[in-house]
């Protein structure tokens, strides 16, 4: 039910030789900080029950010091907010129901890794990651692998690359599944929300 989020894309191969040295404090040095980003996104989810992926396409907005929204446009639509708290999910009544985010640790971590780098902290991923950098050029990338026990039973690693602004994700669960986003027409300026989403987007 709140898979649509475990979002996000395979990684940027880049034809020039990485800088092993780099460091959180290199990445966030070709990053701005910005209050707000909107971006379309197609997601890609491979499972291992099933002989083919499913694809879905949508938009994102991730607010610094607020959450993420996350709303699937096709094959059916879906609206999900994420915040430090709570995941609020609009089912098809139009209704948002609401869920404590500590009890879903692989959504308590995207929030933070989103936070993260749309903010500009790198710093903080690692309190929750062991983190391993590249940079080429201006195209960089973060490997992150959880250090909780508990979590990494779940997740098995996260992959966020980009060239400034955050271009694509990926997500590799424990059991095998995989999850890939790319991001497109990223903005940065104010996203077009319902007073009610951006009501739930600020708790």
């Amino acid at each position: 039910m709140y898979r649509p989020i475990l979002v996000l894309a395979g990684l940027l191969i880049f034809g020039s030789p990485g800088n092993a040295a780099a460091t959180l404090q290199d990445v966030q040095r070709l990053m701005t900080k910005k209050p707000e980003t909107c971006a379309a996104f197609t997601q890609r989810k491979t499972l291992r029950a099933l002989k083919r992926p499913l694809i879905s396409t949508g938009q994102l907005m991730v607010a610094t010091g607020g959450g993420i929204f996350w709303q699937v446009l096709d094959p059916i639509e879906t609206r999900l907010i994420i915040n430090r708290n709570t995941l609020i999910q609009w089912g098809d009544n139009n209704v948002p129901k609401t869920r404590d985010l500590g009890q879903l640790p692989v959504f308590h971590a995207l929030t933070k890794v989103f936070l993260a780098v749309v903010s500009g902290e790198l710093l903080a991923l690692s309190e929750s990651f062991t983190v391993k950098t590249t940079v080429v050029q201006d195209h960089w990338n973060l490997e992150l692998v959880p250090r909780d026990p508990k979590l990494l039973s779940v997740l098995a690693s996260l992959s966020v690359s980009g060239s400034g602004n955050v271009e694509s994700l990926s997500i590799q669960e424990s059991r095998g599944d995989q999850i890939q986003v790319r991001f497109r027409n990223i903005a940065i300026e104010k996203c077009k929300l319902s007073t009610e989403e951006k009501r739930f987007l600020a708790k």
